[in-house]
């Protein structure tokens, strides 16, 4: 009998039906929103491109500070972290965007401004390959690649293989803590069509560039390196993962390029953790599917009452409050292995009144 977890018999029975109302910018909870992300953008963007030499010597000049681009992410992420927890009578939502914000808080902003002074060994004890390169590359010191070893190669996918990946995307991540805050109204905005979830398969392919730029590293050859940085550091993690919040929802950079979650959503479906369905108690409202930021057709597993062990899955928890029936639950003992897959029928009609 598999294990549910307690956070399942505490949801709200009274979802929060005006999550899956159809986002409209012109809404000035919407517009506003997405203005302070493209705002956030437009800061690194004029950081980025002030350090490698691409903008006059006036706006070189006045570019600003890491610090304080630390400082306004940190903002957005509390800031709209308090409004979805104000939001929410779900304790599992709530407990998971307090955990964000904390975290967030002492790996996100206090590390990296030093508040906890010059003498730490490691002084960035989140950092995790490949989605920050250098813990696993040359010339950063024993202490900190033997840290990035464990936590990127045992660690993190143990975690995942027992637990689900959504320990680290949904609880832990940065990136992650700003999709589930700033990113919260646009989750309606992630595509559900057949082609979206074949997409999910760059990451992957960017997970084979990741692993072949580290190997350059250690052959000293750092030209694959320089460009890993520009294209995959620069253009996908921020430019392409912020500018898209508005449109595609806030997790296009976890969803379509991410290595790291490549790797632990690896593990993730091929362990023993999973999202419970009943096909006798689902409804058919596919407001599960609606739902979900990661664009995964869960109403398709419950209509076929398959346990859902998908790589993508962050481990957010709306599908499950949002369901009337209490049709859906977190398992955390299942059966290794890859579980059943939908049928193609279950699949077509999921996308179809999911989107």
């Amino acid at each position: 009998m598999a294990k549910t977890s307690p956070f399942a018999a505490k949801k709200n029975i009274e979802a929060d039906l005006s999550k899956v109302k159809r986002v409209r910018l012109r809404d000035p909870k919407v517009w506003t929103r997405a203005a302070l992300v493209w705002t956030l953008l437009i800061l690194v963007l004029w950081r980025t491109l002030a350090e490698r030499g691409l903008l006059p010597p006036f706006l070189y000049t006045h570019r600003p500070r890491a610090e304080v681009v630390s400082v306004f992410y940190w903002a957005l992420v509390v800031g709209f972290g308090i409004w979805v927890i104000r939001r929410n009578s779900n304790s599992y939502l709530r407990w998971r965007i307090m955990v964000l914000i904390l975290c967030q808080t002492v790996f996100g902003l206090m590390m990296p401004l030093r508040i906890l002074g010059h003498e730490l060994p490691i002084k960035y004890p989140h950092l995790t390959w490949p989605l920050h390169m250098g813990v696993l590359e040359p010339g950063k010191g024993a202490i900190l690649l033997v840290w990035g070893a464990l936590t990127s190669l045992i660690l993190w996918p143990a975690v995942s293989f027992y637990y689900g990946k959504g320990i680290y995307c949904g609880w832990f991540c940065s990136c992650g803590a700003l999709a589930e805050t700033a990113g919260d109204a646009f989750r309606l905005k992630a595509p559900r069509s057949p082609f979206s979830q074949k997409a999910n398969l760059g990451m992957y392919l960017i997970l084979v560039v990741a692993i072949a730029t580290t190997l350059s590293e250690w052959a000293h050859v750092g030209l694959l390196r320089t460009w890993y940085s520009c294209i995959v550091g620069f253009l996908m993690a921020e430019v392409i993962g912020l500018a898209t919040y508005p449109i595609l929802g806030g997790r296009t950079w976890c969803r379509y390029m991410c290595p790291l979650a490549a790797v632990l959503g690896w593990f993730s479906q091929r362990g023993k953790s999973g999202i419970a369905t009943s096909l006798t108690e689902c409804i058919e409202c596919h407001l599960c599917t609606r739902i979900c930021e990661m664009g995964i057709p869960v109403s398709a597993y419950a209509l076929d009452g398959i346990l859902m062990k998908h790589d993508q899955c962050v481990a957010c928890g709306e599908c499950i409050a949002v369901c009337p029936t209490n049709t859906l639950a977190f398992v955390f003992d299942a059966l290794t292995g890859l579980g059943p897959q939908p049928k193609l029928e279950s699949l077509t009609e999921a996308i179809k009144h999911g989107s």
